[in-house]
């Protein structure tokens, strides 16, 4: 009775256990690619190109008339055809003569709903970084709807006024994760998910316990004579097997 009592607590720990397992994460998409750069740089078209580790998009402020432009400088990404939501950012900055020509001090901002890119009064700020002296920064906010992102330069560099940036990886928000369980609703679950074990074993438990026998409780002895006398059986046509791999 003792041995029959100790099987069925180590199935029902196993199995809520793969109930509250936490399943794979997909990585984050990088959808920089999928807009329109622009700004005051010489070569803006290369902000968003997918190439690090050239001199990239070298900005300044084209009004000046000078490649050494007073600050602020602007550039960014429009997404044209549909809003994204995003919630991260990762600027690969200028890789030679560290720290003198990575970027300083800088916000990154988000175009408001129908806001016109040229207008500064429809940028809202999102991140706002000082004294700067990483080649590579990564920047998470929270996760927001819009069309456009720019990064606004306050102070370009410790060497100049020119704004360095080899490229720009924006970051699609993950799905929202769904709402937390109440106590009843996890108890519903665990009970769903028991019953076809807890019926299998009940029409198999003879076998199950004469074959573990006096070798003890070894986790994965018992998983894998759980699965030899209950896959497929007694479970309403459901595979009820426990995968070992899940036990560590």
């Amino acid at each position: 009775m003792e041995r029959k009592l100790k099987f069925y607590v180590l199935a029902i720990a196993v199995l809520i256990g793969t109930v509250f397992s936490v399943g794979s994460v997909k990585a984050q998409e990088n959808i920089a690619g999928l807009a329109t750069p622009f700004g005051d740089a010489a070569n803006v078209s290369a902000l968003n190109d997918g190439v690090i580790g050239s001199w990239g998009a070298w900005q300044y402020d084209s009004y000046s008339g000078s490649a050494r432009g007073v600050e602020p400088h602007r550039l960014g990404l429009v997404w044209e055809d549909d809003p994204v939501t995003i919630n991260k950012v990762v600027m690969y900055h200028a890789n030679v003569d560290v720290p003198n020509y990575v970027l300083k001090d800088y916000q990154i901002q988000t175009l408001k709903a129908d806001g016109n890119p040229t207008d500064d009064a429809d940028w809202e700020t999102q991140v706002t970084v000082t004294n700067n002296a990483l080649v590579v920064t990564e920047h998470l906010f929270n996760a927001v709807t819009t069309t456009g992102l720019r990064i606004f330069v306050t102070d370009a560099c410790r060497a100049d006024n020119n704004t360095r940036l080899q490229e720009l990886e924006v970051y699609a928000a993950p799905p929202s994760p769904p709402g937390v369980l109440t106590k009843e609703e996890v108890m519903e679950l665990i009970e769903d998910a028991l019953a076809p074990i807890i019926a299998a074993i009940d029409l198999n438990k003879d076998g199950i316990l004469s074959e573990i026998g006096d070798n003890g409780y070894d986790i994965n002895t018992i998983i894998n004579t759980y699965n030899t006398h209950t896959h497929d059986k007694g479970s309403g046509g459901r595979n009820t097997s426990i995968p070992a791999q899940q036990i560590q």
